[in-house]
Parts: C-alpha cells; structure tokens; sequence
C-alpha cells in the first residue's frame, strides 16, 4: 500500500452526533482539508479545535486519528469505519501505517 502523506484518517462528527472514520486529505499548506471533494477550512484560532467550515457554511468536526488520544466528541463505541477507508484503518490499528 502506497502512502499519499497528505491522505489522513480522520474522524468526521456530523452534526446528527454520528462519528465516522473516513480518508481526508490535507491542503498543501495543511491548514485545511479536503473531504468529499469540498474544501473545509479549520478554525486556527482555537488551538486543538476540531469545528471546521465549508463554503457553503456546513459545519463538521474534524479530528485527525492519534494513537494517544481521541476527541471529547468521539464515543468509541459508535463509531463507523467508512468503506473508503476500511483497508488503511485496519493498517493503522495494526501499526502497519
């Protein structure tokens, strides 16, 4: 498996309280993502705030995976791993990534 090092995994919180674990990709200078083709900007003033915005307004939480500790806003046990993203995931809990 090649490694993009701009493709992460990353949890997305939708705003219904559901959590996903999906592909994003981070910008050239990472200050943003890009996540269904739509480019999401962080808020970089909060320091380790995960709420980002789209063009359109949509507001997500984006947090990228870390071994050492997850989100406030992520239980573990309800979270959905994306088709997209089932093979790196699955490399990643294995420590094969």
């Amino acid at each position: 498996m090649a490694h993009n090092y701009r493709e992460l995994l990353a949890y997305i919180g939708w705003g219904n309280k559901k959590v996903t674990i999906e592909l994003i990709k981070l910008t050239k200078n990472g200050h943003s993502y890009y996540f269904q083709g739509e480019l999401w900007l962080r808020n970089l003033r909060g320091l380790g705030d995960s709420r980002c915005s789209s063009a359109s307004g949509e507001k997500l939480e984006i947090a990228i995976l870390n071994r050492n500790r997850t989100p406030y806003w992520v239980e573990s046990d309800k979270v959905i791993i994306a088709e997209s993203a089932a093979e790196r995931f699955e490399h990643w809990t294995k420590g094969t990534l």
